[in-house]
């Protein structure tokens, strides 16, 4: 039998950018937790599938992952400056301790977390941030049972499963020496947040270097053992007023014609809910992302997974970005976030940077390059609409492409169209 007649496929449903799904996750057996005065390693076990990691919660950090020494200074001082005018809403002292913990000053970061206290008596939002903070100062110590403790007690504190609480606990068993058990938990961390299968988007957690190197460690495990093969494929579809498919056509021609039937059809299956006004009720023509993961099977053959990532516009003439030789001097990398508004004929109206690299001559490199692209937009009863993308680009020095990762080159995380996928 060969490797496709053993394919299945499993349907993993997420939330990204303006993409609202219903999602088929993983949570610990029961809540409340049960009680383990020995060994919380023990008591958490392994994620069950019933419960959906769902929860956007406002206790994480308030900034990317990835910050430049110049962006975090930039933010201190502003910080510390809204702190000395009475402006701080309260999170203040614990956007310091974050800023410590990402620059590696545990000291400083233990102290402030000791000494700080809510603006508003009972803000569980705070209690909990300061409890995930608590966690990432014993991860860079190296104190992963104490990281653990304090992530389970944020854990608990949610008012539903929260999307951080997969990669968190994963990362503390990995530091615990419980690699099966992390391994788990992070395909359930996979499920919650498709970019962490992407070994490119897993790699910081915004804890510090010692965490950074514990995810480094995870998503390159369980890529090898989970998704050895994995590739993002975008298909055409048209929806009907009910939201249902009436026809997909994937784009990759190169695919395998019994892998591209049996994407095509797991495609097919699903039925979507329109959720903005202006396409509720109206046909709808648009792309949508997936990812297709492949893994070998113990009895032989592979099994393939297929996971919705996001609907939207796609990019069909991308210039690619030139690296500023000033830059390259001075060995300066960086990621760029635009918003990009596209008018209805696919041209680029507008560019703006959401999130800066740090450093303004790859910023502008950037706008430079993606104002020239041109989209394939959606249409609406048969119409061309214009609409809004999320362009990231990756500078970095020594790739064969520095100025945009290539894994970022067909997904363009759209906010204009949102739909969500249902009936699975």
């Amino acid at each position: 039998m060969s490797i496709l007649d053993r394919l299945s496929f499993g349907l993993l449903i997420l939330l990204l950018a303006g993409v609202v799904a219903e999602v088929q996750a993983s949570t610990v057996t029961d809540r409340p937790w049960p009680e383990c005065e020995t060994n919380l390693a023990d008591c958490i076990a392994v994620p069950a599938p019933d419960v959906v990691h769902e929860f956007v919660d406002p206790a994480v950090a308030r900034w990317p992952l990835a910050l430049t020494m110049r962006q975090r200074g930039r933010l201190r001082e502003d910080i510390e400056r809204r702190i000395a005018s009475g402006e701080d809403d309260g999170h203040g002292q614990l956007d310091l301790v974050d800023l410590d913990v990402r620059s590696g000053r545990l000291r400083s970061a233990r102290t402030r977390l000791e000494q700080a206290t809510p603006k508003t008596e009972g803000d569980t939002t705070w209690q909990r941030r300061r409890e995930l903070l608590f966690g990432q100062v014993c991860a860079q110590d190296g104190d992963f049972a104490c990281a653990l403790a304090h992530w389970h007690a944020a854990a608990e504190s949610a008012p539903a499963p929260p999307i951080w609480q997969p990669k968190l606990y994963a990362y503390a068993l990995w530091g615990l020496g419980r690699e099966e058990q992390a391994l788990a938990w992070y395909t359930a961390a996979v499920r919650a947040d498709v970019r962490l299968g992407r070994a490119k988007d897993g790699v910081i957690s915004g804890g510090g270097p010692k965490l950074d190197a514990i995810a480094r460690a995870v998503v390159e495990a369980w890529v090898q053992i989970h998704a050895p093969v994995m590739i993002t494929l975008v298909a055409k579809i048209d929806l009907d007023p009910d939201g249902r498919v009436e026809r997909v056509v994937l784009l990759d021609d190169s695919l395998d014609p019994r892998l591209r039937g049996r994407v095509q059809s797991a495609i097919a299956a699903w039925t979507f809910t329109q959720i903005d006004p202006a396409t509720v009720g109206k046909s709808l023509s648009t792309h949508v992302y997936v990812d297709v993961r492949g893994r070998p099977l113990p009895e032989g053959g592979h099994a393939f997974d297929i996971q919705y990532v996001a609907t939207g516009m796609r990019a069909d003439d991308m210039v690619p970005p030139r690296y500023p030789a000033t830059a390259l001097d001075r060995r300066a990398q960086g990621n760029v976030d635009l918003a990009v508004r596209v008018n209805a004929d696919g041209r680029v109206a507008e560019v703006n940077v959401t999130h800066s690299s740090g450093h303004p001559e790859l910023d502008r490199a950037a706008v430079a390059a993606v104002s020239q692209w041109t989209f394939e937009v959606d249409r609406i009863d048969g119409q061309p609409v214009p609409g809004w993308a999320e362009v990231p680009i990756w500078f970095r020095i020594g790739s064969s492409d520095p100025a945009i990762d290539p894994s970022l080159r067909s997904i363009q995380r759209v906010r204009s169209n949102q739909l969500l996928p249902r009936g699975l």
